[in-house]
């Protein structure tokens, strides 16, 4: 035992110390100016697939989601058929059951 500290202690509050200084690095690494962001990133809108049976359902997501480009599906095997087809994969697919 050191002073008031367990070594157990001690251990603790250097790795507490040591996990934070860690998260504060992952952190400041992961800011992204403004001005870093390329033109192409700027104009890309990410793609939506939205599969589900029922068309009130698939027309109503697709309202809310009008800022990016959305594909439309009644069913997965329509699905498989539309992800065939485009170029690059969608970033999100949104299903039913």
């Amino acid at each position: 035992m050191i002073g008031n500290y367990t070594n157990r202690q001690l251990y603790l509050e250097e790795s507490s110390k040591m996990k934070d200084n860690k998260s504060n690095k992952k952190l400041n690494n992961m800011n992204i100016e403004a001005n870093e962001i390329s033109e192409n990133d700027r104009k890309y809108k990410g793609k939506v697939l939205i599969v589900d049976d029922n068309n009130d359902t698939r027309d109503y997501l697709a309202d809310l989601l009008n800022e990016f480009d959305v594909y439309h599906s009644c069913n997965g095997q329509n699905a498989i058929r539309t992800l065939k087809m485009v170029k690059k994969l969608p970033d999100l697919i949104l299903s039913g059951k």
